[in-house]
């Protein structure tokens, strides 16, 4: 069922409408700045100590600078008939990124991998007989595989030399993230005539950012991606007022955004150079290299992505009454235009896996690849299809108020088809009262289906098992969190509240605080494995042999216990081709736990035509150390390891001021004072409220 109006019905999901503001017959505005700074940010728990980075000649901490700037102003142009606004907003942001990675060791680059004796024995493809000492005779080493390591030329080695010991996570590298963000607004409203309304409004921006070491997208921290997205929207609206029952509204609209989406060394023909043919002579950008158990090269792998879309739009609707009838009809007409696009993947992208040899890295230094594309053509094992679509969910829900202060909300779900959820949630909100507004939430519920949701929690949960057999997959979701309770409050501090205390109430009164909090219990994790035991070509998962929630360390060296997992025997060994029986999503991930707190105050100056709030916002102000999921891969020293954490607590400071309208009369001035007192303060402290609950953190108090 679609609640959406049919003005709205061109597209599925949420409907945003954005509204502008427009100036008024006096002049006002406000310019804002917030402010975060590494200077009193704590350390994030896998960043370098304070002493090796002082050693190293970095800051105790890494350097983050971030601001949020901008003015805007509106009044009028002709006094009663014609008015302006116009608004901008910039963001600068400089952030050092520190996560590990997984590359390659000084032995391993030349072929020598006896430091993983002797859990495993690497085979040589030919005869399937161990290589002696683990050591690849160098004349047996790829030329691809050695320029990777080592480099050629103008090009740099594909993965980094290690600056720490061991197989996994053993570098540690600091990287800057910078960003640019310029936005303006401008809009004029003429009002012709008296039932004649219209407005013009132009919106500019304009991001630029260098997309750097990402735990996804970028897993070395020497890839990095050019992205630039400038865009214009120009609206003309007229607003006809009909008589006393109709109202006809018409508008006239175009939109253009140019991407820029591409590898930073752009033009640097790197695949020619380290000896791969095939690839794009066109797109010449570093190709995509894959081999389990360490860190992947490459940038995004649908860079690039350089397009021109335009937008164009005209409508007109007319909103008539007809008595006690409200009849509503009109049409629009859009044409959208799409110039370039991506181009994945144009040079060549290697999937090495231990599949000839028994470890990937060894694959690739002999030349072996489970999946290779070139930009022209693929190479690769067969892929199953995904399971069906899930069922539609019902729903039922009970809801009792108890006065106009309180108000309490117990509710049920249970969806159907090929998932299972059941939930309850109880809600209490009270009202504002006595200086305090807040509202808990708590959340208990199950979810289990086969996978494949359309969620983003789910992408990578692919079908490790038979494709064909929804039972083989069926399971916790990648959804599934047990136990979830939210809290959040505004809060009037009651000292010296109001004017009549001089200069200590000046300072130490009229202060508020508010604060978000969020405790959730651990998520699901799959476990995954490189080996090919069904001779499927995609996914699997090992055997399991104990519970790998029980008997670990359970912290970033060593999540669950991976004595639980053992390899699906070698179908070359056995003659039989089988699917692990681990089953789907059995690792419990880590919880997430987070409490934001906010602190403002607001002064009235220039005979109150103007206000200054000043605010500190704390995220994560507990320092909590919320992990990233673990490392699932079956192989290599990275199994079970954590590489990245949330945020560490960041302060954020904020100072906006206020240019009111002029009041003149007495009762008018009253009014015009903000001072959180009185009916005026309670809706405001409301509305402020609302916003709490759906806002981002760094806007607590920022309403109010």
């Amino acid at each position: 069922m679609n609640s959406h109006s049919a003005e709205f019905g061109m597209n599925s999901g949420i409907q945003v409408n954005m509204v502008t503001k427009s100036g008024t017959n006096e002049i006002h505005g406000n310019v804002f700045w917030d402010h975060r700074n590494s200077a009193v940010n704590a350390r994030n728990f896998f960043d370098p100590s304070r002493e090796s980075r002082v050693r190293e000649g970095l800051s105790e901490v890494p350097i983050l600078q971030f601001n949020i700037f901008g003015a805007s102003i509106g009044g009028p142009i002709v006094q009663d008939k014609t008015f302006f606004f116009f608004n901008y907003q910039g963001t600068r942001e400089n952030k050092s990124l520190t996560r590990p990675a997984s590359v390659p060791t000084m032995k391993m680059r030349n072929g020598d991998f006896s430091e993983i004796l002797p859990g495993t024995v690497i085979r040589d493809p030919l005869t399937g007989d161990p290589i002696p000492g683990n050591i690849i005779p160098e004349n047996r080493i790829h030329p691809v595989a050695r320029n990777m390591m080592f480099g050629v030329g103008e090009v740099m080695p594909l993965w980094p030399v290690p600056d720490r010991p061991g197989l996994a996570n053993n570098i540690l590298p600091s990287r800057a993230q910078e960003q640019v963000f310029d936005q303006f607004v401008f809009r004029v409203d003429p009002s012709v005539t008296d039932s004649d309304n219209a407005y013009v409004r132009y919106i500019y921006d304009k991001q630029d950012r260098v997309l750097r070491y990402n735990k996804f997208l970028h897993q070395l921290p020497d890839y990095n991606d050019i992205f630039a997205t400038p865009a214009h929207n120009a609206r003309v609206g007229w607003t006809k007022v009909m008589g006393a029952s109709a109202v006809n509204e018409l508008k006239l609209g175009v939109n253009r955004m140019t991407q820029t989406l591409e590898d930073e060394i752009c033009g640097t023909p790197v695949p020619k150079l380290l000896g791969i043919e095939g690839t794009s002579t066109l797109f010449q950008y570093n190709p995509w290299v894959a081999a389990s158990g360490f860190s992947r090269t490459g940038t995004l792998l649908n860079a690039p992505n350089n397009r021109v879309d335009n937008t164009y739009l005209a409508g007109d609707a007319i909103s008539w009454n007809v008595g006690s009838h409200a009849l509503g009809f009109g049409g629009e007409w859009r044409e959208r235009e799409q110039n370039g696009g991506s181009q994945p993947i144009p040079n060549g992208y290697f999937i090495f896996g231990p599949f000839y040899t028994g470890y990937s890295m060894a694959d690739l230094m002999l030349g072996y690849h489970r999946t290779a594309i070139t930009g022209r053509e693929a190479a690769a094992g067969a892929r199953p299809e995904q399971l069906g679509p899930q069922g539609r969910a019902g729903h039922s829900s009970l809801r009792r108020e108890r006065d106009s202060h309180y108000r309490a909300t117990v509710g049920w779900r249970q969806p159907t088809a090929n998932s299972s959820y059941h939930g309850m949630r109880v809600n209490l909100e009270q009202g504002f009262s006595n200086g305090f507004l807040g509202n808990i939430s708590y959340v208990y519920s199950k979810w289990l289906d086969c996978g494949g949701n359309n969620l983003f929690a789910d992408l990578g949960d692919s079908v490790k098992r038979n494709p064909f057999d929804c039972s083989a997959e069926w399971g916790r979701s990648s959804s599934d969190y047990r136990q979830r309770f939210v809290y959040n409050f505004v809060y009037q501090i009651p000292i010296m509240r109001g004017s009549g205390h001089g200069l200590a109430g000046a300072i130490l009164g009229d202060w508020n605080i508010s604060s978000i909090g969020t405790f959730s219990s651990s998520g699901a994790v799959d476990v995954a494995s490189p080996f090919d035991p069904d001779n499927s070509g995609g996914a699997n998962r090992p055997d399991l042999t104990g519970d790998p929630n029980s008997g670990a360390a359970g912290n970033a060296q060593q999540w669950f216990n991976t004595r639980a997992f053992t390899r699906v025997p070698n179908p070359a060994d056995t003659g039989v081709y089988r699917f692990g029986n681990a089953g789907r999503n059995v690792i419990d991930g880590p919880g997430w736990t987070t409490v934001d707190f906010s602190i403002w105050k607001s002064w009235h100056v220039a005979q109150e035509r103007a206000r200054v709030e000043f605010r500190v916002d704390f995220f994560n102000i507990t320092n909590h150390t919320n992990f990233d999921l673990p490392s699932t891969l079956f192989t290599g020293g990275a199994f079970a390891t954590m590489g990245n954490a949330g945020n560490s607590r960041h302060l954020q400071f904020g100072l906006d001021i206020d240019f009111l309208q002029p009041v003149d009369a007495p009762e008018e001035r009253t009014v015009a004072k903000s001072a959180l007192t009185g009916s005026e303060s309670k809706e405001k402290l409301k509305l402020c409220f609302l916003k709490l609950k759906t806002c981002f953190p760094g806007a607590l108090g920022r309403s109010c």
